[in-house]
């Protein structure tokens, strides 16, 4: 063989070797060749962590020699069960935290600050979520770090993740989920808003990036002196390789990326084509499982349709029985109406004697009832009472269809109210100006009145707006309520007040109940109005 001719040897370990498989045996036999196919295999993800924090692809390199640099001192001391992938993450953190330390007091923020602004991120959301995954991930517990760099910062599947961390597939499955929602809880406490699987996506495609070219060569070359026992010239000289200033290093890199150039180039690539594969399959995992989880929400929408189904059979009897009461109460509520204004009429001569033998009461109640079908958009008018002297108390309620009711739909209806006392002088005036002789019918001389009247959304707002701008006249409430179809509403605009030594509630109140009629166009209203208000001669 001519002695110029150069030999390249590659050594290679099986496919399947685990890390503690190649870390014992470099222990053992001060193997290098498997401590190099072990820089190989994390050097990415130690350098991108590095690279996240320190900010600065030269001192990245240097964080990422130290750390492996220790761990060829400390392999021999590692437990058995330890975790390779989590324990280069959590040194290459510390050691990143000591170098930003250290460029903090040699006032280099500057230029780290600067190279930071020359990075540019694959995506939108990676932009946000990179200057701050590696604090999001210290937050985690020591195994739920770990399987979320297993599971999508070196793309394992969840059988692998499982097998490492000594659990079930299913129970790697629900670890991985709560850590990724405890990120996702991190980054939204952040002002980060991204959703779950847009999250599993971002960190998978961009938390590892390929380190430099030769980087793991040099790493390897500089660890394994470091990692064997050597004469003190040879661990000072090994010292000296770990001390290089950049340039050094780049110069060393050159020389041993010419030598092993071919064998390079075809890692590069094989690197290359199983990360993009790996992006992949974790692609169609996410799309596997969310196809499973859709399924599984199809399934018990159609278990709660069928059970919807039967319910609305239901409703439909009951509805029909609520129809047939309605009807009875609405009777009953007529017969009640017609019974109080005979009453009422009744009483009036004695009222005035019965209020005048007994003590004057210290809070005066007045009702009025009404049951009526108001055109949408029209009002009904009732009430009428004196409630001080020269005054009375008048209800407008004006009801408005917004939504008709369907089958799987309640409608809704809108309530306009208004409680406004008005002088007598300045109603009877109303009445005769406008010719609305129907006013004069509300006044009544009790505390309970049944009388009511229809008005049209013109003659309502005309009255509205004039009596509003009158002097004397003042408007107690106007309660506005929007409620289903055959729904009751109760409004109360009442506040605490102390009337003869005692508290009590004054003020106005209005309960309603809206039911849209067949025609869809009317509202068939039954109202009942109170008023509670200190009696001003108690």
């Amino acid at each position: 063989m001519p002695s110029g001719d150069v030999i390249i040897v590659k050594m290679s370990e099986p496919a399947n070797a685990s890390d503690l498989e190649l870390l014992a045996r470099y222990t053992r036999h001060h193997a290098e060749d498997a401590f190099a196919n072990l820089a190989r295999r994390h050097v990415d993800l130690v350098y991108s962590a590095a690279l996240r924090q320190v900010r600065s692809p030269q001192l990245a390199e240097e964080v990422a020699q130290t750390t492996f640099t220790k761990l060829a001192r400390v392999a021999p001391q590692l437990a058995p069960d330890t975790i390779l992938t989590a324990w280069l993450y959590q040194v290459t953190r510390r050691e990143a935290i000591d170098v930003v330390r250290r460029e903090a007091r040699r006032q280099l923020r500057e230029q780290i600050a600067t190279e930071l602004n020359t990075m540019n991120a694959t995506t939108a959301d990676w932009a946000h979520i990179e200057p701050i995954l590696d604090e999001a991930m210290a937050e985690l517990d020591d195994t739920d770090r770990a399987a979320v760099l297993l599971r999508y910062f070196e793309n394992k599947s969840l059988r692998e993740v499982g097998a490492t961390l000594r659990i079930s597939d299913d129970a790697a499955q629900k670890r991985v989920s709560r850590a990724v929602e405890r990120l996702r809880e991190f980054f939204a406490k952040r002002g980060v808003t991204v959703g779950t699987s847009g999250l599993v996506v971002v960190i998978s495609a961009n938390a590892v990036q390929a380190a430099p070219v030769g980087l793991a060569i040099t790493i390897s070359t500089a660890a394994a002196l470091a990692g064997t026992t050597l004469a003190t010239a040879t661990t000072a000289t090994a010292i000296k390789t770990i001390a290089m200033t950049t340039l050094q290093k780049t110069v060393i890199t050159a020389t041993l990326a010419i030598v092993a150039g071919v064998g390079i180039y075809e890692a590069r690539q094989y690197s290359q084509l199983r990360k993009q594969n790996q992006v992949l399959q974790q692609q169609q995992a996410l799309l596997t499982e969310e196809n499973q989880r859709l399924q599984s929400e199809l399934g018990d929408a159609t278990g709660r349709l069928t059970s919807l189904q039967d319910d609305n059979d239901k409703l439909n009897r009951y509805t029909a029985e609520l129809l047939k009461l309605r009807g009875e109460v609405n009777h009953m509520r007529q017969e009640l109406a017609s019974s109080t204004t005979k009453e009422t009429t009744s009483n009036d001569q004695t009222s005035a004697q019965l209020e005048a033998a007994q003590p004057p009461e210290a809070v005066q109640i007045f009702v009025a009832n009404a049951d009526a079908n108001v055109p949408s958009g029209q009002s009904l008018a009732f009430g009428g009472w004196v409630t001080s002297p020269g005054k009375r108390m008048l209800v407008f309620v004006e009801p408005k269809i917004t939504e008709q009711s369907s089958p799987d739909r309640v409608g809704q209806v809108f309530l306009q109210g208004n409680f406004i006392e008005v002088p007598e002088e300045v109603l009877v005036q109303l009445a005769t100006d406008s010719n609305f002789d129907a006013l004069k019918s509300l006044r009544t001389t009790g505390k309970a009145s049944s009388t009511q009247i229809i008005m049209t959304a013109t003659q309502t707002r005309l009255i509205l707006e004039t009596l509003k701008k009158t002097p004397g006249v003042d408007v107690f409430g106007s309660p506005r309520i929007l409620t289903g179809d055959g729904g009751q509403a109760v409004v109360r605009m009442t506040e605490q007040s102390m009337v003869a030594g005692k508290e009590h509630s004054l003020g106005p109140s209005l309960d309603v109940e809206p039911r849209i009629a067949a025609d869809g166009t009317s509202v068939n209203l039954t109202v009942s109005a109170r008023l509670k208000k200190a009696n001003p001669n108690p």
